[in-house]
């Protein structure tokens, strides 16, 4: 069996990966409904969660910047959630190929 730190560590952070990926059905759910608000408007989608909190990122075209800002803006005023838009940001969170993301 392996032994040492790094495997005890390699243990950990896979863990700490498999549950922050891990999505309740409610969170499955607004996933879902944004998908729906913000469709034809993003490339690519990627959640995370941490905690209480889920994040949603979305790559959009610069052309289509300012419609999506207006559907937030849209979803904001019609939901019971707490919603915050920042960026636009360079498309960081969308380099990794291998990385399960949620396409549209």
């Amino acid at each position: 069996a392996p032994v040492g730190k790094g495997y005890s560590y390699l243990k950990e952070r896979m863990r700490f990966h498999k549950e922050k990926d891990s999505f309740s059905k409610a969170e499955h759910a607004v996933i879902e409904y944004c998908h729906d608000v913000f469709k034809g408007e993003f490339v690519k989608c990627k959640a995370e969660k941490q905690e209480n909190l889920l994040s949603l990122y979305f790559l959009v075209r610069k052309e289509q910047l300012w419609d999506f800002r207006h559907k937030f803006r849209e979803l904001g005023d019609n939901s019971d959630w707490k919603c915050l838009l920042s960026g636009p940001w360079p498309p960081y969170n969308f380099v990794l190929q291998n990385e399960p993301s949620l396409r549209r």
